[in-house]
Order: structure tokens, then sequence, then C-alpha cells
């Protein structure tokens, strides 16, 4: 039997929203929709009945593929969707048809108003009302109109508006009943408390929205994916953290609401995990509701062989090409006889560093079926060239350009300790950061950075103990870095350096 060569697979893209984008505009369906893999989760069925709400996991376990299938599954089930996408900016895949929008809003906007509880709330609560009125029509709006004069302005401006509008005017409307507040203040017209206000228009908001939603059998589901989340010092870490949180705290709060009042309508969101660690919200009291409410999307238990699980994503695409490939073709052929752990080493226990590299061969070698070993190591060099690029886009969140090349410098200079086995000790790391500590963005603490290069992946530590070898690493499920263990470079970062 022939198998397909690597150009002949479509292997799709190592991020899930750029997929689904794409998708959109083919008119066609994502792959990961198409040769779906139900990740490590015991309870997907659970957040299909929208009886849990959170999805959290280590960047690229695949949190943004779940969260996409889950907004398949709701239009399906005849649901009004919208998918918030909270990254530097707010954006929607909406923003590629709708003309006429205004300008993305800046997450900084948030977090200038700093009420991020009532923000979240008045975001969604304001989208969940566009959505109703989108399908109900003219004659909900009026009956909105006259419930108070605030929803009045409402209803009055969602009709030369689209729903991608609305993140905007959310904050926009916040940020001007905060001048009013400061301005009568200043006057001495009258002295409020701005969070009350805020609260007392999103209460109203709700109360509306449930009545409403309840007489019109409105059903919807709104969905929020990569909070963004910086590094750039103590106090922006503080500050995003609890952006992080309040949005966690928003969605169950609205979703408890609207389950007690007997409202279909839902909110799930994803986040990173790491994110969690943060004391503003490990010591939060939502952290009950978190693990109730929520599921973590975790690999870190997969073996490093060919019984990884990991190893279905790859495969279900071979098999769109040709479903009669078997498991043993797929690894004799495209992974290579032997060569599956080798592989995995290389990669931070994700999805989407396998799409990375069969992207990579797919490039490379797009005639061939199987990659000999100099073919692999060819393929492994330029993969972690690639992943590298994604790791310094996360650092220079606290590193500057002059820190980012010293940092590449002194790895350059290193990576032969992965090779001859000459561990780091963390003297060494420390003498490093600290002899650059004048260049970290907002002068950084030195044991910051260094935990922050080991949560990212770029270190990892290991030990032989009398059953073999055992590794601490952050994608590993280990929290804690063995700073007395030895230190080495990720096996990519080194391949990348070497």
């Amino acid at each position: 039997m022939t198998i397909p060569t690597f150009k002949d697979i479509d292997f799709g893209e190592i991020d899930a929203n750029a997929e689904h984008l794409m998708a959109l505009l083919r008119r066609g369906i994502p792959m990961f929709e198409r040769a779906f893999v139900p990740p490590p989760m015991q309870n997907l069925d659970r957040f299909k009945q929208h009886e849990k709400f959170l999805i959290y996991g280590q960047k690229g376990t695949g949190k943004s593929a779940v969260l996409r299938h889950l907004e398949a599954h709701s239009v399906k089930a005849g649901y009004r969707t919208d998918y918030i996408i909270f990254k530097d900016n707010v954006s929607e895949e909406s923003d590629l048809f709708e003309s006429g929008i205004l300008s993305p809003v800046s997450e900084q906007d948030v977090l200038k108003i700093r009420h991020y509880l009532h923000i979240m709330k008045r975001m969604l609560l304001l989208k969940f009302l566009y959505l109703m009125i989108a399908e109900k029509g003219e004659r909900v709006a009026g009956e909105l109109d006259a419930a108070a004069p605030f929803l009045g302005k409402v209803m009055e401006w969602f009709k030369n508006s689209t729903l991608s509008d609305v993140s905007s005017y959310a904050i926009r409307t916040a940020f001007d009943l905060a001048s009013s507040v400061k301005k009568d203040e200043q006057e001495g017209l009258r002295s409020i408390d701005f969070g009350k206000l805020l609260k007392g228009q999103n209460d109203t908001l709700l109360k509306s929205l449930v009545a409403q939603a309840k007489k019109e059998s409105f059903k919807a589901v709104i969905f929020v994916d990569e909070i963004h989340f910086s590094f750039k010092d103590n106090e922006s870490y503080r500050q995003d953290a609890m952006l992080v949180r309040d949005c966690i705290a928003a969605a169950l709060n609205l979703n408890e609401t609207f389950i007690r009042n007997g409202v279909t309508c839902f909110v799930q969101v994803a986040v990173r995990s790491e994110f969690l660690e943060h004391p503003v919200i490990a010591q939060a009291e939502i952290q009950n509701q978190i693990h109730s409410f929520g599921e973590p999307i975790d690999w870190s238990s997969e073996k490093y062989d060919e019984k990884s699980r990991l190893w279905g994503f790859v495969l279900a695409r071979v098999k769109l090409e040709d479903s009669r490939v078997t498991s043993r073709q797929f690894f004799d052929n495209y992974v290579g006889n032997g060569r599956a752990t080798s592989l995995l080493e290389h990669t931070w226990s994700k999805p989407r560093d396998l799409i990375r590299f069969f992207n990579v061969a797919k490039r490379r070698y797009p005639k061939k079926t199987n990659l000999d070993k100099a073919d692999f190591d060819s393929v492994i060099k330029e993969y972690s060239i690639e992943a590298w690029r994604e790791l310094r886009t996360a650092l220079s969140s606290f590193l500057n350009e002059s820190a980012l090349l010293r940092l590449e410098e002194f790895l350059g200079e290193n990576a032969h300790r992965n090779y001859n086995h000459t561990p780091f000790k963390k003297e060494d790391l420390v003498d490093f950061l600290m002899g650059v500590k004048s260049e970290f963005d907002n002068n950084l603490d030195v044991g910051l950075v260094l935990g922050l290069l080991y949560i990212l992946g770029v270190l990892q530590m290991r030990s032989e103990m009398a059953g073999g070898t055992i590794f601490n690493a952050y994608h590993r499920a280990n929290l804690q870095p063995k700073w007395d263990w030895e230190i080495y470079m990720h096996p990519a970062v080194a391949k990348r350096f070497s």
C-alpha cells in the first residue's frame, strides 16, 4: 500500500483560533474539528451540558480547540454564540466580516478602570442583550427600552452597531460614567461611589436580561479565551492576575444567576493554568469554585513513547487523507521507527509541538513519507528554531531586546552543557541574570525572572535516582523547580543554540 507523502497531508495550524479564522475565510470546517481528538478531560460532556464552565491548562494544551469545539456544539444545539479572544486587544472573528467597527479595545483600558469584575460583567451582559435582540427583533428592544432610562440609551446604541462593537461600548460607557462621577465630585454636586454606581447599572442589565430571556426562551453561550497576562513588573503582574480572577468570577456569578433563575444563558472561559498559581487567585475564595466548575487539560502524565495520546492528534489528520494508514505505519514512516521518545523529549508535551514538527517536515521534505536520521535531525533543528521564536515572544514581556540578546548569547555559549552532561548550577544562572539586571523591563526581581525561565520551559532539571532519571519540569506538572538538582536547558532550546 502506498501511503500519502507529507505534502498530501493537512496537519493544520498550531493555534486553534488561527485555524478557526482561516476556516471561516474559506467557509470550511477547521481541522481541529474535522479531526477532533478528545483531550485528557474526564467531563467534556458536562461542559457540553453547561454544568462546567472553566477550562484551564498550560499554553498549547488545546484549550482553544476544546472551547471552539464547545462553540460548534452549542450552535448545533440552537444556541446563539459569541467568542471573545482577550489578548492585547479584545477581538472577535466577526471583525473579519463587519465594516464600521470601532478601534479594538486595549486591555489597558480595562485595567485603568480597576473595577474589573463590574467591567467584565457589563461587557458580557451587553453581549447577551445584543444577541437576544438580534434573534428576537425590535419588539424585545422596545420592551427593554421601557424598563429603565439607562436601557433606553443602550437600545438606541444597538440600532446602528455590530456585535463586535459591544466590547468597546461597554468600556467606553464605563469611562463616561467614571468621568461624570469625577466631574460632579469636583463641582461639589454629589459624592458617589463609582463602583456602586457601575454595579447598580449592571444589576439593571442583569434583571432585565433574566426577565426577557425567560419570557422569550432565549438560549446563548459566550466563550472567553486567551485572557492576556503579562510579566512586565510585580504590580502589572498583580493587576493582570486580578483581571483574570475577576473575569472568572464574573462568568461564575452570571452562570449561577442564570441557573438559579432557569435562564439558558452561559459563559464558558479558558485560562492558562500558570495564572491560577498567582497568590491573588490561589489565595482567593474563588479557588473552590474553580475546582467545582472547572477542569484542567493536562498532558503531563502521558508516556514519552508511542503510547502517548498526543500522537492521536497527528494520526487523526493523516487518516483524513487516507483512512487506511495504521498506527504502525504512522510510527514506522512519518515518525521513524524508534524515534517517538526522542521527538517527544524535544516537545513541551503539547499538541501544538507535534503539529509544528510535522508542518516543518512537510515544508522540508514534501515528497517523502519517511525521514532518515539526517532528515529527522534537520527537522528537529528547524522545529526548535520555530519553538524558540514563540518562547522569545513570551520572554519579551519582561526582558527588553538588549537583555534578550544577552540571554541568547548566554544560551549559545552554554548549549554544549546538554550534550556533554555538564549541568548548570543555580549560581551560574543567578550570576548571569545579575549581570543583565539593569536591562530588565521595570527592574524585575532576579528570582522572579529565574522562576519565569522555568515556567516558560527554557530550563528544566533532572536527577539520577535508583529507578532511573527523574525529570523536574513545569510542563511535566512540577510546579516548583528543584534548583538543587542538575539544571539543563530544555532539549529544543539547546538544539536551537547548539
